[in-house]
């Protein structure tokens, strides 16, 4: 990582820069093939359940939006009319998007 102006607390301000271990003369760091894998591991199994919540949450909106809608129709205003296409009891259950 080049810092130029050796700005060492903002880039501490970053998420997941913790601290620096080695300085510019000592190459790259690199971690013993027992202490890495733990923690890619458990970095790839999160990844993984992330990226099946994705895959299922795209199936599920799938499943709920009218076919061939096309990509620059908003889906807020998608779901708004489907729930003003419900029944008024089941409506009441639900509150519109203040977003616009």
């Amino acid at each position: 990582m080049n810092l130029p102006r050796l700005n060492f607390e903002k880039l501490r301000g970053v998420d997941g820069v913790v601290c620096f271990l080695r300085g510019a003369n000592y190459g790259p760091l690199e971690f013993p093939a027992p202490r890495s894998n733990p923690y890619f591991a458990k970095h790839e199994r999160r990844q993984s359940v992330f990226y099946e919540q994705i895959h299922h949450l795209r199936g599920q909106l799938r499943k709920i939006m009218p076919k061939g809608r096309k990509a620059r129709v908003s889906i807020v205003d998608q779901a708004e009319r489907g729930i003003d296409s419900l029944s008024a009891q089941i409506k009441s259950g639900y509150k519109k998007s203040s977003v616009n």
